[in-house]
């Protein structure tokens, strides 16, 4: 059955065409606020130990510095590990969109990280203040929430808004199924989408718009 739903698409090949000029002066232009959608973009993580923290902090940084306006995206990282390596990793991440230093400079320290996390005592971790992370058993936690850029506070070092960073942890308990829902849900081409999605013929009949991984 699955086959035969794989071959539908291929009878009635459907092209689409994005007008990316077109967008721009419907909903993007200079001097105007924007009316371009806002976009929710979310990273899942679960063991940084196996996902290397430089991979997660260079897709943020790479969602930070994506060309669509700054108030319209929020970025989410899911953390379905609790891990205290993810969390200062974005840390590092937040503090590197404020000011763009040199980049090999953001990878020493993050790579530092990770050295410093596979050193972990088996009380768990601490915090770079010596504090223990209140949440090291990963599977009987609170939730946790940390806004590490936002409206209130996201500003680069010459004052320009930055995009919402959010590192989010959901509860956990033992008497819970949490299901194991982690994940990875990836967002590539904003402006491309949009033009879809606001459409005014189709954009009320359309529910996502994926692109082909090549």
């Amino acid at each position: 059955m699955s086959w035969i739903l794989d071959q539908f698409p291929k009878w009635l090949p459907v092209n689409l065409e994005a007008y990316l000029d077109r967008l721009a002066l419907r909903c993007d232009r200079e001097g105007e606020p924007s009316q371009m959608a806002a976009i929710d973009i979310f990273v899942s993580t679960i063991d940084p130990l196996k996902e290397p923290p430089l991979v997660t902090a260079s897709t943020v940084l790479s969602i930070l510095a994506v060309d669509y306006p700054v108030d319209k995206v929020s970025c989410y990282d899911l953390d379905d590990g609790v891990a205290m390596l993810t969390f200062e990793a974005l840390s590092e991440t937040s503090e590197f969109a404020r000011k763009w230093r040199e980049y090999e400079d953001f990878k020493v320290r993050i790579n530092g990280l990770v050295a410093k996390a596979e050193k972990v005592l088996d009380e768990g971790w601490f915090m770079q203040d010596g504090t223990p992370w209140l949440r090291n058993r990963t599977r009987d936690h609170p939730e946790m929430i940390q806004v590490f850029l936002g409206p209130s506070g996201g500003l680069d070092s010459e004052g320009n808004e930055l995009s919402r960073l959010v590192y989010v942890s959901r509860e956990k308990h033992p008497s819970f199924q949490h299901h194991k829902k982690g994940g990875a849900i990836n967002a590539l081409a904003l402006r491309e989408a949009v033009c879809f999605l606001m459409d005014h013929n189709l954009g009320k009949s359309v529910f996502y718009v994926q692109f082909p991984q090549i």
